[in-house]
């Protein structure tokens, strides 16, 4: 069932101890972790010898997952309070965290910076940067240097600032020069869909570099003086190991009559994290020049870092028959208020240790009593029963900070290279 080479949920270990733990039950896995996050750090690091790596704590707070990265040699981005208490919780130094976001409250910056002593910050809008000088004007600040980027507007979405030269020369002129270490440009774009291949991560970044290409040249021409030290480059870098289908494929993804034909379209080798690395150094190399290569680059991974750390354990509850001559329907003890991310993507999932003869399609639904309640279309799996065990791979991105407790409590989750609990159920 697996689409991605390295990713199929037959492949992962499930520790003997979770036998008989209560599911549904997520399991962590550092070691996959650590080597998607050095594979996507070598690919970079091959054409951006400067780049610097923030893992994007949003995506998955999970302590010992901040952990691992952090003592791996990654930073932390986080975008608010509770990313902020996940973060300390790390051992990440203030160096070593980027402060990001919309919108802060005054009394959150003034702590991020007086407090904690964080000094890399991003501003999305001229409001923020007022509440920037406004905290600046603080006699707490006067031995303060900051690196401070701006976000630009990335044509899409309602975040940044418009490439405007009046609009990027009132942020500059809001904010105190002489607390101001150095001065950054930062892009980001969030795809509606998976890409398919690596020619889809190479036209996204170009995107970003031909907008960062145009914020320079209108700095260039408002003159003054303003030199941009640094480039940040964002997240959005996709995992080759969950498929998240664009709008425009929707109606097939939803389709029991062509979701099968639509999972067997995406290749089971998209690329790889270190092949997505080092097209994006290529890209920047090729759009902005050989020297920007050679300068502080900045990036906020997620999912490329995070999918494979977790998958999901749900027990199936029951099997109803006769409503398909060749389908069986399937109820777990999951549901999409702790899966909801599933709706977004296509995970590999794979019924364990049943040795019984055949397999059918599956609607794999969840334990909430209406319809929009599915986990699954139409997936080849074994015959099931009650009782059985299917294990959903590579949950990592997004299924902790979008559960709810809706319809049962949040799940625990264990550790799957030893034995032991992380959070309780």
């Amino acid at each position: 069932m697996s689409f991605s080479s390295g990713g199929s949920a037959a492949q992962l270990p499930v520790p003997g101890y979770l036998a008989n733990c209560p599911t549904p039950l997520h399991i962590f896995y550092e070691s996959l972790a650590l080597e998607d996050a050095r594979e996507l750090k070598t690919g970079l690091f091959s054409g951006l010898p400067r780049a610097e790596l923030y893992y994007s704590v949003k995506t998955n707070p999970l302590p010992p997952l901040l952990k691992c990265l952090v003592a791996d040699g990654w930073g932390l981005e986080v975008v608010g309070s509770s990313n902020m208490a996940a973060a300390e919780q790390s051992a990440a130094t203030a160096d070593r965290l980027v402060l990001n976001g919309a919108a802060w409250r005054r009394r959150d910056l003034e702590a991020a910076i007086f407090e904690k002593g964080i000094t890399n910050l991003t501003l999305d809008s001229e409001a923020m940067a007022s509440l920037l000088a406004a905290v600046l004007s603080s006699a707490k600040s006067r031995a303060i240097k900051l690196n401070v980027a701006l976000r630009l507007h990335d044509g899409a979405s309602h975040f940044g600032f418009p490439l405007e030269q009046e609009s990027l020369r009132r942020a500059l002129f809001l904010l105190p020069k002489e607390r101001i270490a150095s001065l950054g440009l930062h892009i980001h774009r969030n795809p509606a869909g998976s890409a398919r291949g690596i020619s889809d991560i190479a036209s996204d970044f170009r995107q970003r570099c031909l907008i960062l290409q145009k914020a320079l040249s209108v700095l260039n021409e408002a003159g003054g003086g303003t030199n941009v030290d640094y480039l940040d480059l964002g997240g959005g870098i996709d995992s080759p190991f969950v498929y998240r289908p664009h709008p425009d494929e929707l109606a097939r993804f939803h389709n029991p009559r062509e979701v099968q034909s639509f999972r067997d379209a995406i290749s089971p080798n998209r690329f790889s994290l270190r092949e997505a690395g080092a097209e994006i150094g290529r890209i920047v190399k090729e759009v902005l020049g050989a020297g920007w290569a050679q300068k502080r680059i900045l990036f906020e991974p997620g999912r490329s870092v995070c999918t494979r750390a977790l998958s999901t354990l749900v027990e199936v509850r029951a099997v109803k028959p006769g409503f398909y001559p060749d389908a069986q329907v399937v109820l777990t003890d999951g549901n999409t208020a702790t899966l909801g991310p599933l709706h977004r993507g296509i995970h590999p999932l794979t019924s364990l240790g049943i040795n019984r003869g055949g397999v059918s399609k599956a609607f794999v639904y969840g334990s909430l009593p209406h319809s929009a309640d599915w986990l699954f279309q139409s997936v080849p799996l074994a015959k099931l029963e009650m009782g059985d065990r299917l294990l959903i791979a590579h949950t990592g991105a997004y299924f902790l900070p979008l559960e709810a407790e809706f319809g049962h409590g949040r799940p625990a989750i264990y550790h799957g290279e030893r034995e032991g609990l992380i959070r309780a159920p």
